[in-house]
């Protein structure tokens, strides 16, 4: 399977601190970056009936960090490079109801890590690290 995808976060504060301001030790809010992580996706999905109506479904995929969002308050604001890459998988099931439709239930999962440069950013935070995942539902229609 291919793809391009975009993982975003917004904590939508209503003053955005800069990622450097986040390591100060007396500081007891926590202080998290926004994220927008726009990424290309290669993997394989395979695919074992259980009977004629119920499937399982494993995929696995590569995903590479083509860019990261530098708007103030994002995580690649005070950096000159961001290198990243991230792996992602997603177990799921489909049932079909009729020759034409299915429900398909899915656990999608996708992290990613980053490697920052820059001058505010080297003695700071040099990387991190996002985790995604959730759960989807859905209705599957096709033709024969």
């Amino acid at each position: 399977m291919l793809g391009l995808g975009i993982s975003s976060y917004d904590l939508q504060r209503p003053m955005q601190p800069m990622p450097s301001g986040c390591v100060r030790a007396a500081d007891t809010l926590p202080c998290l970056p926004d994220s927008v992580l726009t990424h290309f996706k290669l993997g394989l999905e395979t695919r074992v009936a259980v009977n004629a109506a119920v499937a399982i479904s494993l995929g696995l995929s590569v995903l590479p960090v083509l860019n990261v969002g530098k708007s103030a308050g994002q995580s690649g604001a005070e950096s000159v490079d961001v290198q990243g890459l991230g792996y992602g998988g997603e177990l799921g099931l489909t049932w079909a109801l009729d020759s034409w439709i299915d429900l398909r239930a899915s656990i999608p999962v996708m992290r990613f890590g980053q490697k920052f440069s820059g001058n505010m950013v080297m003695g700071t935070y040099p990387t991190g690290t996002e985790t995604y995942y959730g759960t989807m539902l859905g209705v599957v229609a096709h033709s024969l």
